[in-house]
């Protein structure tokens, strides 16, 4: 049988479950106008004028599309800019998440990731601007404040403070986009609590004094937070959008807007793949969840394509229901069917894939903590020598290249990871839906640890 994709006519993966990014050239085309999106319509003015800065909540489940409304907020400013509009001249937007798991295992470790991730977006923003040249000693302190490991957290937190200062002074309003804070709020949220209540002094005097609003993803029990009218978290409710459940018709646009975009059909139509039948019952069955709906689509094309079928009906989803769920293990080999796919086809992955089974079939005893190492380099980008397990393994087969001053002790070193290895990393991520656990199994199945 030839390949999944060609059999149905298309001639890229349509159900790439990573967020909606602004920067997608396609993200209008791509985008589904639910009622989600045109409260943030109606929001949006309120956004972007300047006045007093505050909070705004967007609370939902878990891969509901908060991160896609974000987004979204980037996109309209951009296109403000692109038309010339002189109100996005003085807004200065940053977003940012927490992208370590380890982020979420202490109040300790959370605040260092959220500074971090802070300076990160502010480098960005200010990079990106069309006056940079008017910031460059401003970047260069963010930068070294990244990269440094001799820091103390207050030196860190007054560079904060300074870059907040000048967005203050130089534009009329600040919109720091906060996005993950929901990822371990289920399993950990003493931790997301304490987090939000060290933080409010730094978020009301340095944020909002400076004229930065913030905007944060959350889960749907933070609505709980502010039953008390003396709560503790009752600061952050300025305004909070809760998001409403998807519809059948914004399911069936979601996936048919994906399907026309990678279709090679000259006429397209969305019965070509699916009856109507078969996507109520995709909707039904995942709750209206547009990822885990994206996901049921996408393994109900790929099981049907091993069945060399020509399209999906409601007879097909009650003869194999595991795909209108899209449940983990169908999930698991389509996406591993995929990654192979796209590692061989891929000169820079698939030898960067070499180097790695090459290095673990090489020393079997530390397998384990190489790939542990691998993520940790991954993860927090400069690592000191002292803190990998394996350092002398991962420099001889130069998966961890020094970095900065040579004249520093030995043991204070920091160490990245190599480029093209990163790019296999990125990609296990990406097929993964930038879950972690899922990338670690990949290998560790793969190399038979």
């Amino acid at each position: 049988m030839g390949d999944w994709l060609n059999h149905w006519g298309l001639v890229g993966n349509p159900f790439d479950t990573r967020f909606l990014s602004y920067r997608d050239p396609n993200f209008y085309d791509l985008l589904v106008s639910n009622r989600n999106i045109v409260k943030i319509d109606e929001y949006f003015p309120s956004i972007i004028t300047q006045g007093r800065a505050g909070s705004m909540l967007i609370l939902g489940e878990r891969a509901s599309g908060k991160t896609t409304l974000l987004h979204y907020i980037l996109y309209k400013i951009k296109k403000m800019n692109e038309k010339g509009d002189p109100r996005s001249e003085n807004l200065f937007p940053m977003i940012m998440s927490f992208k370590s798991p380890d982020a979420y295992k202490s109040v300790k470790n959370l605040s260092d990731n959220f500074y971090e991730a802070v300076l990160r977006s502010m480098k960005h923003s200010l990079n990106n601007h069309p006056y940079r040249s008017r910031y460059v000693d401003t970047i260069g302190d963010l930068e070294n404040a990244i990269k440094s490991i001799d820091l103390k957290d207050q030196q860190i937190i007054d560079v904060v403070e300074n870059t907040s200062r000048i967005i203050g002074r130089d534009f009329n309003k600040g919109i720091l986009m906060i996005d993950n804070l929901d990822k371990a709020s289920d399993k950990h949220p003493e931790i997301i609590e304490d987090f939000l209540t060290q933080s409010q002094g730094f978020i009301e005097n340095t944020l909002w004094d400076n004229g930065i609003q913030t905007i944060i993803v959350g889960p749907p029990f933070w609505i709980g937070l502010r039953i008390e009218a003396n709560s503790e978290f009752s600061w952050l409710y300025d305004t909070h959008l809760y998001m409403k459940k998807w519809r059948y018709n914004d399911i069936e646009e979601l996936i048919a807007n994906r399907l026309k975009k990678y279709s090679s059909y000259s006429e397209f139509s969305i019965n070509r793949y699916f009856s109507p039948e078969a996507l109520n019952e995709i909707y039904l069955q995942n709750g209206g969840n547009p990822r885990y709906c994206i996901r049921a689509a996408s393994s109900c094309l790929f099981h049907a394509w091993k069945k060399n079928l020509n399209s999906i009906s409601e007879k097909f989803l009650t003869e194999h229901p595991h795909c209108a769920l899209g449940t983990v293990e169908e999930i698991e080999l389509k996406v591993h069917y995929d990654l192979d796919r796209r590692i061989n086809n891929d000169p820079i992955l698939r030898i960067a894939y070499e180097r790695l089974s090459k290095i673990i079939k090489d020393n079997k005893k530390a397998s384990l903590s190489l790939v542990e190492d691998i993520f940790k380099l991954y993860n927090e980008r400069n690592v000191e020598m002292r803190s990998l397990d394996n350092y002398e393994i991962l420099l001889s087969n130069r998966f961890a290249l020094p970095e900065g001053n040579p004249s520093i002790p030995t043991s204070r070193k920091s160490f990245y990871l190599d480029t093209n290895i990163r790019k296999l990393i990125i990609a296990l991520f990406e097929e993964f839906d930038g879950n972690e656990k899922r990338a670690r199994n990949f290998i560790v199945r793969q190399f038979g640890m």
